[in-house]
Order: structure tokens, then C-alpha cells, then sequence
């Protein structure tokens, strides 16, 4: 939506009350979904309201649970709260809702190799590159 764009600029402008409710507003709209929830757990994130931002990221999975970009942010905030039993849990969460998304697997590795589990990290590694071998999550890893 336009309005989640006009959030993104005033957002990137440090004009966060503007981006909050340019956020707000287009979460009213008719077709608002996992993109305007994630915008505004970023805003939330960046004020240093990471409660706000984490029910932000849960609500993207709750309003569509089929999109690996609400898993994503949700198990990403987890991980930067150093809580890794629940961000494990919510890319469980995504690949038992998509277990063919390349990007939940690419980011799990990601995620077990920064805790030091590379046993699991190259498993979750090999599972991505086997789903989409070109994919761009994957000349991440």
C-alpha cells in the first residue's frame, strides 16, 4: 500500500510519530497484511520498544501464517533478545506451516551457526540449497 510507503519515508527520516501512524493508518485499510505489521515492528524496533515490535512481527504470522516474512521477523526478533529457544520454535512454527521455504531454512542456519550449533546450522544450510539452489537466501548463506 502507498501509505505503508509514506511510513518507510518518514521512518528513514527519523520522523517516527509520523511513520508510526502512516503505519497505523494503513493497517486500517482493506489489504493491509504481513508487510504493514513488519513495517511497524521495525518502527517499534528501532525506538527501542521491543514489545511492541514483537506483537507487531506475531501479528504478521497470525494474519497470514502461509508467508515466511512474519516467521522471519518474529524468530529474528527472538534471536536479537539472545532467545533462542523461542526463535527456534518459530522457524519450526514456519517450516511446519511452509516446509518448503528455502528462506526459514537459510535463516535457521544463520541463526544455529551464530549460537555455535554447526551441526544443525550446515543441515539447515543443506535443506535450503536442496529447495532452491539459485535462490538469493541461499548465495547468503
Amino acid at each position: 500500500l502507498a501509505i505503508d510507503s509514506l511510513g518507510d519515508f518518514y521512518a528513514t527520516q527519523g520522523r517516527w510519530a509520523e511513520g508510526e501512524a502512516a503505519y497505523e493508518r494503513a493497517l486500517e485499510l482493506p489489504g493491509s497484511g504481513v508487510v504493514n505489521h513488519i513495517s511497524l515492528g521495525d518502527l517499534y524496533a528501532q525506538l527501542g520498544q521491543p514489545e511492541e515490535a514483537k506483537a507487531e512481527y506475531g501479528a504478521a504470522v497470525a494474519v497470514q501464517p502461509g508467508s515466511a516474512s512474519g516467521y522471519l521477523s518474529l524468530a529474528s526478533w527472538y534471536a536479537s533478545q539472545g532467545q533462542w529457544v523461542e526463535a527456534t520454535g518459530v522457524y519450526s512454527q514456519g517450516l511446519e506451516a511452509m516446509p518448503g521455504s528455502d528462506a526459514i531454512y537459510a535463516a535457521r542456519s544463520r541463526m544455529l551457526s551464530t549460537k555455535g550449533d554447526l551441526v544443525g546450522a550446515l543441515g539447515a544450510a543443506q535443506k535450503a540449497v536442496e529447495l532452491a539452489p539459485g535462490s538469493y537466501w541461499n548465495q547468503q548463506l
